[in-house]
């Protein structure tokens, strides 16, 4: 039971690690983080690094919000000539 408990919070996808809200991913299955909670006192387990981490820096703005990178209408090979 400990190594499966383990495998599963290690395997967790982030957006089971942190609830944003009733209707989001980790609200629904609550169990992820429950486990990760309990390796340590029932298992001895040392469990993952679960902080939430900032979204990497030197990405175009907006490209995390769903934009695309060129929103103007104009190609980036034309701008090259």
């Amino acid at each position: 039971m400990a190594r499966l408990t383990a495998a599963l919070v290690a395997a967790a996808p982030e957006a089971l690690r942190h609830e944003k809200g009733k209707k989001s991913v980790a609200a629904q299955f609550p169990e992820f983080r429950a486990w990760h909670a309990l390796l340590k006192p029932l298992f001895g387990i040392e469990p993952p690094d679960w902080t939430e981490k900032a979204p990497p820096a030197g990405l175009p703005f907006g490209l995390l919000d769903g934009e695309s990178e060129s929103d103007d209408g104009e190609d980036d090979e034309d701008s090259e000539e």
